[in-house]
């Protein structure tokens, strides 16, 4: 059997493999899940987001935390101040700080409440997550995330960030925020996504539903402008807030993304199962999943059927198909009932309910690739792309979907789960491999 003797990064989400038996192939992740750094010399190393550095600043007379083994390189204060408490650059500009992005934590009210700003400690919770005291910093391979503890039961809440765009600027685009660069053709750099509130192990809070959960949408965001380099970023309770679905205990967090998408899922509802399976739109979008054991299943519940399918968006930039064959990896999660199709995705950046139906051929359509007759749960589930002109030269979109029921549009007789991992570690990221083996059509004999 070959295993893999070398892996060679040649971009943030591209390896060359090389097996023991000679074949070199590339292997393409998701958009959002980065293997690789760049210095700024424009090489490519691994990623380590879970090195830390503690050193001590000159410049500015205090310990900090620096974390620079990343597409983003983050650093954070460590006198327990506020202002600027955490510092966020693009890999190549590490040295130079040309762009930088800074978070001052303004104020936090609970029920209308000033209280403290709490940075009084550093215990980690795990190589990526530190809690220092009041406030809890995760810094990943795929973004920042910053939580604020809610150690009892409120009715509302108001936290209010000041946010310093050195050679950035912000806009709204949809629910979010997205930061670019202020070059000429005004590059993505990273996102602000929508809030959300996590349980204390910093799981996302979801409704009653017992067969479809759906992250509680009880915070809005919001950003000022103030024309100065800074910018006012507020999330607060919204009407909807029910501190009787909440536990006694919870976190409200604040997302930022290295990546302008996220893989992610979309469900649809309807009462009738044909008329929720042609829909042309879902009703909720489940994106800030690590995994997800529902991605890619059918469900009825409280008198509605449920269709999910399951979006990704690979980085295919520079790879060359001509005379080879790619296949598409992904890995199953906790179920694994049927059987897994993938379609050629049509879908927006980021997508939305509205791209429920942003396939080729809709609500049908050409396979792409077929994992065959089971979806393992815990491994790789690996099927051959059965035409290359599908992989282009950029971001190539799949969507995945369930085979027996969803594509061939009939009715199951019970509820059919499958999930899958969308960035939980690199072992288990979904990705495309491109090798020089060339694709040879499957031919069926019919007697």
């Amino acid at each position: 059997m070959s295993t893999i003797v070398a892996i060679t990064p040649i971009g943030r989400n591209q390896n060359q493999i090389e097996y023991s038996d000679g074949r070199k192939t590339i292997r393409c992740s998701t958009k959002q899940n980065f293997w690789n750094y760049q210095d700024e010399n424009g090489d490519f190393h691994p990623l380590d987001p879970a090195d830390e550095n503690e050193v001590y600043s000159s410049k500015n007379n205090r310990i900090e935390y620096h974390r620079k083994k990343n597409v983003f390189s983050v650093g954070m204060r460590g006198d327990g101040n506020a202002e600027k408490f955490i510092g966020i650059r693009p890999d190549f500009d590490q040295v130079n700080g040309n762009e930088q992005f800074e978070i001052t934590i303004s104020e936090i009210k609970f029920d209308g409440i000033i209280q403290p700003i709490l940075l009084n400690q550093k215990n980690a919770i795990d190589n990526f997550t530190t809690d220092f005291g009041g406030i809890i910093v995760q810094s990943a391979r795929a973004g920042l995330r910053t939580m604020v503890k809610a150690a009892y039961q409120i009715d509302s809440f108001r936290i209010e960030y000041m946010l310093h765009a050195k050679g950035l600027t912000i806009e709204k685009k949809g629910d979010e925020f997205w930061v670019y660069s202020t070059a000429p053709d005004k590059p993505f750099r990273m996102r602000i996504g929508k809030p959300r509130l996590l349980n204390m192990n910093m799981e996302i809070l979801t409704d009653y539903e017992p067969v479809v959960p759906m992250p509680l949408d009880f915070i809005n965001h919001t950003l000022i402008n103030n024309n100065n380099g800074t910018y006012t970023y507020i999330k607060e309770s919204n009407a909807d807030f029910d501190r009787s679905k909440l536990p006694s205990n919870f976190l409200i967090d604040a997302d930022i993304y290295y990546s302008s998408t996220s893989d992610g899922s979309v469900h649809a509802q309807n009462a009738d199962f044909t008329t929720c399976r042609n829909g042309t739109t879902g009703y909720a979008v489940r994106n800030a999943d690590a995994q997800y054991n529902m991605a890619l299943s059918l469900a009825y519940s409280t008198g509605n059927w449920y269709v999910i399918r399951a979006f990704f968006y690979f980085n295919t930039s520079g790879v060359n198909m001509s005379g080879k064959r790619a296949t598409l990896n992904i890995s199953g999660y906790i179920f694994g009932q049927t059987r897994i199709i993938a379609q050629k995705g049509l879908q927006s950046d980021p997508f939305v309910i509205g791209d429920f139906d942003s396939f080729e051929g809709a609500p049908n359509g050409p396979i792409i690739a077929d994992f065959g007759d089971s979806w393992l749960v815990g491994a790789n589930n690996s099927a051959i792309i059965n035409n290359n002109n599908y992989i282009v030269n950029g971001i190539t979109k799949v969507i995945c979907r369930e085979r027996n029921y969803d594509f061939d549009n009939s009715q199951p007789g019970s509820n059919t789960f499958n999930g899958c991992y969308f960035t939980e570690s690199a072992s288990n990221d979904p990705y495309i491999e491109v090798d020089d083996k060339p694709y040879v059509p499957h031919i069926m004999l019919i007697h």
